[in-house]
């Protein structure tokens, strides 16, 4: 038998002193193992939780291969187990319950180290993680539900307590979300494939029987649409459940509507996908067609096209010339169901249709949208001159905070700044007001404008003709914040890394130092008083 001498430290704890003893030990080797593991399990709880997690911690970070022989078998009432799930869970992992159901399974334990703990558990994580977290988790929540789990009973328990105690759905909710989507995404796919061939509809009317009408789900059962179920389904729908008047069911009808309801399946098998033809079909010739959101496949002509314009204008809207311009739009045109007939009988242009139906009552760029091929670069000018002075009346200090290709854009503009001036504003501008203003000027700078070049120029123009300074005062003015309030802040960190003097020295070189600034001398003075 071989004996081993051990140098054994042993720290005991009293209150909140500890005395440390060093001890020489004469021991045998299979002895010491069982004493370390007995030991280890009689300290305190908080004792406990310390050693055992350190010693998981060296193993997970390669500095142990295992725990102390006799670890898991001491562990009689799974204490130690149950600390290193949660340690794991909480400390390793830093997982929410979202994350431990998508991700707890066997080969997850198996790989952080704890496939000897998962055996105490007969090899089940849902076992593993119900004894660190007791009811916290039903088994179907996890991905991978134990192996033989689902029974018929058990899938009927589990819908009940997804719906009732988990996601607490009233009838409106189950019908707005209940699908075989929203059972895969709750884990309950299998039994309903299981046990319901596959049928939402079969698996929750064994929980709820005859609660629910087929129709009323998003998947009605294989097979089950009639003509006559559908007309029956479309009439309570209008009447019972939404109770929509006339006036509204025109507002809200439409195939988006009916694909909302669950009934597009049967307005596509029986009616070709045209709602109107669905509607007319349970309220013969009570609407027109063209009332509402969606008409049926060649109905259009011209003249049911103008006069549907009109009606919407006058009738529908009643909109004054001043409204109508404000509005008028393809956009509009496409909220009021117009889309298709400036489109087949319009060439896709709003003010033809416009003008055909009251011939040249109206400007082509009063509109929102211009005809294709109206502008020319004079018509242009015509109308930015219009929308500066009459329009907005902008003085020149406010047209050079907001003028910009965005504002040109929301003017309506776009088209010929793109077409005649290249997408530069100041180029169209300078074409109205020639030589009227500086590039630099502006809020917004035409794209790559700044050259080195461009920034001298506009610093000489603003220190000698814009501000008139003497040397005195722009050395008494001259910082970054009065760069930035003459908009030279960006060529400044451009060119000369941010640094005001470096910019000054290129236009004049050599004419200043840096203490002669005023800007320079008062930051100086503050760096020697911190």
């Amino acid at each position: 038998m071989f004996i081993y001498i051990y140098n054994v430290t042993v720290v005991i704890k009293i209150q909140s002193f500890c005395v440390r003893i060093s001890l020489t030990v004469s021991l045998n080797m299979s002895k010491l193992s069982e004493i370390y593991i007995s030991n280890l399990m009689e300290m305190s709880d908080g004792m406990l939780a310390i050693r055992i997690e350190e010693i998981y911690q060296e193993i997970l970070d390669g500095k142990r291969r295992n725990f102390p022989s006799g670890t898991w078998s001491k562990d009689e009432n799974n204490e130690l187990a149950r600390r290193m799930t949660k340690y794991l869970i909480e400390t390793v992992l830093v997982w929410n319950m979202q994350d431990i159901r998508e991700g707890w399974n066997q080969k997850l334990i198996q790989k952080m180290k704890l496939t000897t703990a998962l055996l105490k558990y007969n090899n089940s994580p849902y076992r593993m993680l119900n004894d660190a977290y007791p009811g916290r988790l039903k088994e179907w929540e996890l991905k991978m539900s134990p192996l033989h789990f689902w029974t018929k009973e058990k899938a009927l328990e589990a819908l009940k307590w997804t719906i009732e105690e988990k996601e607490q759905l009233d009838e409106k909710g189950i019908l707005e979300i209940y699908s075989g989507k929203w059972l895969k995404k709750h884990k309950l796919r299998t039994p309903c494939q299981t046990f319901f061939k596959d049928s939402p509809y079969q698996f929750l009317n064994e929980l709820y029987p005859n609660r629910f009408k087929e129709w009323e789900l998003g998947m009605a059962p294989l097979n089950f649409w009639t003509k006559e179920k559908a007309v029956e389904a479309l009439k309570w729908t209008i009447e019972k459940k939404e109770k929509l008047n006339e006036t509204e069911l025109l507002k809200k009808y439409s195939l988006r509507w009916i694909k909302e309801q669950n009934l597009y399946s049967p307005c596509f098998i029986f009616w070709k996908g045209s709602p109107y033809a669905f509607l007319n079909e349970l309220y013969p010739n009570r609407f027109k067609e063209w009332e509402l959101q969606v008409t049926p496949n060649g109905f259009w002509t011209k003249e049911k096209a103008v006069e549907a314009l009109k009606w919407t204008i006058e009738e529908k809207e009643k909109l004054s010339d001043k409204e109508l311009k404000s509005k008028y739009s393809m956009k509009w045109l496409i909220q009021n169901r117009l889309r298709t007939p400036v489109n087949q009988f319009f060439k896709d242009s709003p003010y033809q249709f416009l003008n055909e139906l009251y011939p040249n009552r109206f400007k082509e760029w009063e509109l929102q949208v211009t005809p294709n091929g109206f502008w020319t670069k004079e018509k242009a000018l015509e109308a930015l001159k219009w929308v500066i002075e009459e329009k907005e009346q902008l003085s020149d200090e406010e047209l050079k905070r907001i003028y910009s290709g965005r504002w040109i854009k929301s003017q309506k503009l776009s088209v010929p700044l793109h077409k005649f001036w290249s997408n530069n504003p100041f180029l169209m501008l300078n074409a109205l007001y020639p030589g009227r203003f500086k590039r630099w000027k502006f809020s917004v700078s035409p794209y790559n404008f700044w050259t080195e070049k461009n920034a001298l120029e506009a610093l000489r123009w603003t220190i000698e003709e814009k501000e008139k300074l003497t040397e005195e005062t722009l050395l008494q003015i001259y910082t970054g914040k009065w760069i930035k309030q003459q908009g030279l802040k960006y060529p400044c960190d451009k060119f000369w890394g941010s640094s005001p003097y470096d910019m000054l020295n290129a236009l004049y070189p050599n004419r200043f130092s840096k203490h002669m600034l005023k800007g320079y001398k008062y930051q100086k003075k503050n760096r020697l008083l911190v």
